[in-house]
């Protein structure tokens, strides 16, 4: 089962389908204008249905849910025994072509989370089998697993880079996607890997954002997608793009903090030093 964000105050819907979630926002502005309410509380079924409902985690309030069919589950470990946190798996893609920042960036951001919070997260590097992986400025990287072993995970990172564009059309991309999507994994994408995600159909009818030169290459893959230009991320509760490059660091830390706290997104700001302010 994925791993639901950390609980606030009040339960609210989610949706249908085994791992459907969203998570609290704090304020975070949306594609420019929309905001996603704040204080939220969600419950995990074990049916796959969540409900808008004010929290009971009562005896008596388990044992109703019970009752309706509905195994309980609470995830942050605040609900007394029984109910415990787990860490989350984060994976991220790495491909031949993949430009190097669009995967390091994050990375360097997700596993300074891991440093300094190890009971909060795992990350990991995934290709499409073990052998090394020859970046798209020449870097070579070992994943640490492949595709076929990588099993469920809570959130996926995408770079871009030319290596890309060979993935646009594969049947067993676009399949491997849309079934992360569906068991819950919230899928996050830099620069050109938003142009994959297009071709899977993840981003038909939303707002998103690309390298900024790719928009038209980006819209023409999917169905009403809402260009977002001007946006450094754009969250959209289950699928987030980030500009391109250096833009995946802010979205790596927006991730942090929505997913973890604003408080330990700020630590790991200050733990890799990032305050941009380029000579240039």
């Amino acid at each position: 089962m994925p791993h639901e964000p950390p609980l606030r105050r009040e339960l609210t819907f989610v949706g249908v389908g085994q791992a459907t979630w969203l998570v609290p926002f704090r304020g975070v502005t949306v594609a420019g204008q929309r905001r996603i309410p704040t204080g939220l509380r969600w419950l995990y079924t074990g049916r796959g249905v969540c409900a808008r409902q004010r929290e009971d985690t009562s005896d008596a309030g388990r044992a109703r849910h019970r009752e309706e069919g509905r195994d309980v589950k609470l995830i942050d470990g605040v609900g007394g025994g029984g109910y415990s946190r787990r860490k989350m798996r984060i994976a991220i893609a790495v491909f031949d072509g993949a430009e190097e920042l669009d995967f390091a960036g994050p990375w360097e951001v997700l596993a300074a989370w891991r440093f300094l919070y190890p009971d909060d997260v795992d990350v990991v590097l995934v290709g499409e089998n073990s052998e090394p992986v020859t970046c798209a400025k020449g870097m070579r990287v070992l994943p640490g697993t492949c595709w076929d072993q990588l099993g469920d995970v809570d959130v996926l990172v995408y770079p871009g880079g030319r290596g890309t564009r060979a993935q646009l059309g594969d049947e067993t991309i676009r399949t491997r996607l849309r079934a992360l999507k569906e068991r819950g994994t919230l899928m996050t994408s830099v620069c050109t890997g938003a142009l994959v995600y297009a071709d899977a159909g993840l981003l038909d009818g939303q707002p998103a954002t690309t390298y900024w030169s790719a928009f038209d290459e980006l819209l023409p893959l999917g169905r009403d997608i809402e260009p977002q230009p001007d946006e450094r991320f754009v969250d959209n509760g289950d699928v987030v793009t980030a500009a391109g490059v250096s833009a995946g660091i802010d979205m790596a830390l927006h991730l942090v903090g929505r997913l973890g706290t604003p408080d330990k997104a700020r630590e790991v700001r200050r733990y890799i030093q990032y305050d941009p302010q380029p000579p240039y």
